[in-house]
């Protein structure tokens, strides 16, 4: 990992601590359809208390995942990726 991600890891990792939350980390390895898979069996584990991180593999991937996200009335914000129209 690189200073940039290393960065992004501690500061879930803070947040989640000063909640007194547990994290959970969902990796994809570049799949765009694994995230999504993981990401609604995730929110279903947690009826849809909870706040993502997600770094969607590219812009058209962000869409599925927010709008999955934002059904189950839960949280999100997308690092790097998402469309033009869309307002996580």
């Amino acid at each position: 990992m690189d200073t940039y991600w290393n960065s992004i890891v501690y500061s879930g990792e803070t947040l989640v601590r000063s909640l007194g939350q547990p994290k959970s980390d969902l990796v994809n390895a570049g799949c765009s359809e694994k995230s999504l898979i993981d990401i609604k069996a995730f929110l279903a584990k947690s009826n849809g208390n909870c706040a993502i991180a997600c770094d969607p593999n590219d812009s058209p991937n962000a869409r599925p995942v927010v709008e999955t996200v934002r059904a189950a009335n839960a949280y999100i914000s997308t690092m790097w990726n998402k469309t033009d129209d869309l307002h996580p």
